[in-house]
């Protein structure tokens, strides 16, 4: 991580977040130029894939649950497995 530790994740050229409507539109449209059926993907799959890379690189459970806004680590077990 560069030094963040809030804000939004996308955002425009101009540095406008952008919402969860035009995230949803982007990846159909790479999921479609990728040969990936869209009914696939989805936004939220951003959110397994970033724990399970995070977890895979640093090893510790522990953070994850801040780091996603979980009250459970059972929840953050989820994303994981």
């Amino acid at each position: 991580m560069r030094g963040f530790v809030s804000g939004p994740v996308f955002v425009t050229r101009t540095g406008k977040p952008l919402n969860r409507s035009n995230v949803w539109k982007m990846l159909k449209r790479l999921a479609s130029a990728a040969k990936v059926l869209a009914k696939k993907v989805f936004p939220h799959n951003l959110r397994h894939l970033f724990a399970r890379t995070h977890y895979a690189k640093f090893n510790d459970i522990a953070r994850l649950p801040d780091i996603l806004g979980h009250s459970s680590m059972d929840t953050t077990r989820i994303y994981t497995a």
